[in-house]
């Protein structure tokens, strides 16, 4: 859009425009769980295997990037996995790390996103919570139940 109004002689700048909108956060977990499980995993009643086949998918490379190399460490000091798998689990959640901060470092100087780093520590948590929130919402697709939001149960292609 904007190479086509500069195209045609316009001008324009990208700017933050936070004045000019208004959320509301979410009160707890199961809040959070409703609101995101609507919209997580859609299951059309046409093509149920695909749909259902893509979202584990999704859910099996999610658990692999963000869960895996976590458990993977947990493994190896109880004992319970080699130092290879411990080595490359290790390698694994430093190259995330590693990209993570230097997305968070270019996050941290805009105004309206100041968090306190340790936040970061908790990504762990919020992947296991996306994953669980998203199987949630596959298995309620699947067996028709849909979601329920602001107390009306959403169901079918509006899922």
């Amino acid at each position: 859009l904007a190479k086509a109004v500069k195209r045609a002689g316009g001008a324009y700048r990208l700017r933050l425009g936070p004045a000019l909108t208004a959320t509301r956060m979410y009160d707890g977990l199961g809040e959070i769980w409703r609101g995101f499980s609507k919209n997580a995993a859609f299951v059309d009643p046409g093509h149920r295997v695909r749909d259902a086949l893509l979202t584990l998918a999704g859910c099996a490379l999610m658990f692999h990037a963000e869960l895996w190399p976590w458990l993977a460490l947990g493994l190896v000091a109880a004992g319970r996995a080699s130092l290879g798998i411990g080595l490359v689990a290790a390698l694994q959640v430093g190259a995330l790390w590693a990209g993570r901060a230097l997305l968070y470092g270019r996050l941290c100087d805009r105004p309206g996103f100041r968090l306190h780093p340790a936040w970061y520590l908790l990504q762990p948590v919020g992947a296991a919570v996306g994953l669980a929130i998203t199987l949630d919402s596959l298995r309620r697709g699947l067996t028709g139940q849909g979601a329920v939001w602001k107390g009306r149960a959403v169901r079918g292609p509006s899922l």
